[in-house]
C-alpha cells in the first residue's frame, strides 16, 4: 500500500496479527482462482506488515514463473537461464528492499514449472529459507491456470486465497477450492 497509514495497510497489518493468532504460519502462499485478482499486491503488502518495526525478518518467493509479476513489480531481474536440473541454489539471488525485507525473483520463464517446483531442491530451498528468515511469502499462480499453487502448497504452513470483490464468482471459488484439495 502506498499509503503505511492508510485503511489498507491497517487491514494487512489486521490479517497478520489473525494469522499470528491462529498458528503463526511462517511458510505462507498467496493464490486466487483467476489471474488478476490481488494476489502479488496481498503478497508485498503482508510482507510489509510483517516486516514493518524490523521485529520480524521476512522473504517473498516469486513462483509465477511464467509471469513473474512479483519481480517486475519490485524491479528485480528472474533467472535467465535454462535449468536443465532444476537447482535451485546455485546463483540463487536475493534481492533485499529494507533491512529485514527480501524477495526470491522468479527463476524466468524458459523452465519446465512443475518439474522445478515438485522438486527437492524447491522443497530445500524453502526448508533453508524457513531456516534464515521468520516468515516465507510466496506468490504463486492462479489455481485456474495451473497446479503451481497446489504444487507449491505442499512446502508451506499455510495458504491464503485472495478473491476480488464483485469479480470472482462463487463457482470459481469452488471449482478452485476443489482443484487445490
Amino acid at each position: 500500500s502506498s499509503d503505511p497509514d492508510g485503511a489498507r495497510a491497517e487491514q494487512y497489518r489486521l490479517l497478520r496479527c489473525r494469522l499470528q493468532d491462529l498458528s503463526d504460519p511462517r511458510v505462507i502462499v498467496v493464490t486466487s482462482a483467476m489471474r488478476g485478482e490481488g494476489k502479488t499486491m496481498a503478497v508485498a503488502n503482508l510482507a510489509l506488515a510483517y516486516a514493518e518495526g524490523g521485529a520480524h525478518s521476512v522473504v517473498m518467493i516469486d513462483a509465477h514463473l511464467s509471469a513473474p509479476r512479483l519481480t517486475e513489480v519490485l524491479g528485480a531481474q528472474a533467472r535467465s537461464e535454462v535449468m536443465q536440473e532444476p537447482d535451485l541454489t546455485s546463483g540463487l539471488d536475493i534481492w533485499q528492499y529494507e533491512p529485514n525485507l527480501f524477495l526470491v525473483p522468479a527463476l524466468g520463464q524458459r523452465i519446465k514449472r512443475s518439474a522445478v517446483l515438485s522438486s527437492p531442491s524447491f522443497a530445500m530451498l524453502i526448508a533453508d529459507l524457513r531456516q534464515t528468515f521468520d516468515y516465507v511469502i510466496i506468490d504463486s499462480p492462479a489455481v485456474a491456470s495451473a497446479a503451481d499453487a497446489k504444487i507449491v502448497m505442499r512446502n508451506a504452513d499455510a495458504g491464503l486465497f485472495v478473491t476480488r470483490s464483485r469479480k470472482t464468482t462463487q463457482q470459481q471459488v469452488r471449482v478452485a477450492l476443489d482443484r487445490l484439495g
